[in-house]
């Protein structure tokens, strides 16, 4: 993984990956974040408002912290994190 535009805060001290990113930090817009590799493709969406938020989905997906179904826009409440593997 190479952060582009995010700042790494952790790498890896062995192995083939050593010295690489193992923790990023990077500041997004209005909390949401995208990634995808080999595994998936992965939103991560973080309320830090006082008001409960939707997050319009392009797809359906499965929210890994609940192990609900998400379609259409996610529900993010208060203060809360959301993380969907999206299908396909």
């Amino acid at each position: 993984m190479a952060p582009r535009g995010a700042e790494s805060v952790g790498t890896y001290a062995d192995g083939l990956t050593a010295g690489r990113p193992a923790v990023t930090r990077h500041t997004h817009g209005e909390g949401t974040v995208r990634r995808a590799d080999e595994s998936g493709t992965f939103l991560f969406a973080i309320n830090h408002t006082a008001a409960d938020a939707e997050v319009p989905l392009d797809g359906p997906g499965t929210e890994l912290l609940t192990g609900g179904r998400a379609a259409g826009c996610l529900a993010v409440p208060a203060g809360a994190v959301r993380v969907v593997r999206l299908d396909g």
